[in-house]
């Protein structure tokens, strides 16, 4: 069977990230069993390995890159970003109908993908699905909005100079007449120009971009350079939400009870419990966050999957 959708899945380089991924891995083989090109961006600077950490998977179905960035940049914001990027430059040549991006703290708790491929094919001008955040800007929790607005901003102009960036700790000298900086503006304004917000973008723990947008990413040459973006401070998520309204498509949420996401920014948007009920399919985050502990969240969902897998094994079909 060919596989129906890529995987972008960046690996901090971390020791704990190993396990986070053998566990991500078990839930899309328990609920997607052989569905899925996957590919893992591995952000450690040394060699680990991590084709055979992880094991299991066939190699036809599995690529393991490294993150371009190579120790540059800001691993969390733009360093991810760079990771997501070459990501999916890697899947833009297999055919799949969508690719996922998924963090190491999101799981898989039911099967998705069927209704990720109906919702793109039903609704040919979205990109882009996930757990939409809104971009009001005018509560006073929302301060990331109005910081992500000025950087915006200050990258559409063509002449600024940048105390530090990502990249270096003294100061750059922005010119956006040619090259990557006009490359960077004209993104940034196409996007504004296409109603994009600031703020406004897919939580990043788990999102999906349809093949027509990923085929326009390529055409567009947003994939060309993964490190373009590598010294704005800008999130995958974000900067993928731009990239993708740049192009002309849109992004919608798909959150509500009985579709595949729900993610948050920090812990889960409900209990273990509560999210199986209620018809999900990818949780994000499952880290330690209030009273419950990634440890028993994990444990919560494998028993889980050891049900549904004795549950596959005793049906005679």
């Amino acid at each position: 069977m060919e596989p129906s959708f890529g995987i972008v899945v960046p690996v901090g380089p971390g020791p704990q990230e190993i396990n986070r991924v053998r566990d991500l891995l078990d839930s899309l083989e328990t609920y997607e069993p052989g569905n899925f090109h996957l590919v893992l961006v591995d952000d450690a600077m040394v060699e680990r390995g991590l084709p055979q950490e992880v094991g299991g998977l066939s190699p036809n179905c599995v690529a393991v890159i490294k993150n371009p960035r190579n120790g540059r940049g800001n691993g969390w914001d733009s360093g991810c970003a760079a990771a997501v990027l070459a990501g999916l430059g890697e899947l833009s040549n297999k055919n799949v109908a969508f690719a996922l991006k998924l963090d190491t703290d999101a799981l898989v708790i039911r099967p998705f993908a069927d209704r990720i491929i109906a919702r793109f094919r039903d609704n040919p001008g979205v990109g882009m699905l996930g757990s939409r955040y809104f971009a009001e800007g005018s509560e006073p929790d929302r301060d990331w909005i109005r910081s992500m607005a000025r950087v915006l901003e200050k990258l559409q102009r063509q002449f600024a100079v940048w105390r530090k960036t990502n990249v270096r700790a003294f100061p750059a000298l922005q010119i956006a007449l040619w090259g990557k900086d006009r490359k960077i503006r004209d993104t940034i304004r196409l996007a504004f120009i296409n109603g994009f917000r600031a703020g406004d973008h897919c939580q990043g723990g788990a999102y999906a971009l349809s093949r027509a947008c990923l085929r326009g990413f390529e055409q567009c040459g947003h994939l060309k350079d993964p490190l373009l973006w590598l010294r704005a401070p800008i999130p995958d998520d974000h900067l993928l939400a731009l990239c993708v309204k740049a192009i002309g498509f849109h992004f919608r949420s798909f959150d509500q009870d009985g579709e595949p996401f729900a993610c948050a920014w920090a812990g889960l948007p409900d209990t273990p419990e509560n999210l199986v009920k209620r018809g999900f399919g990818i949780v994000h985050s499952v880290k330690d966050h209030g009273d419950r502990t990634e440890v028993e969240t994990r444990a919560f969902f494998k028993a889980r999957r050891s049900e549904a897998r004795a549950e596959r094994s005793r049906c005679p079909c």
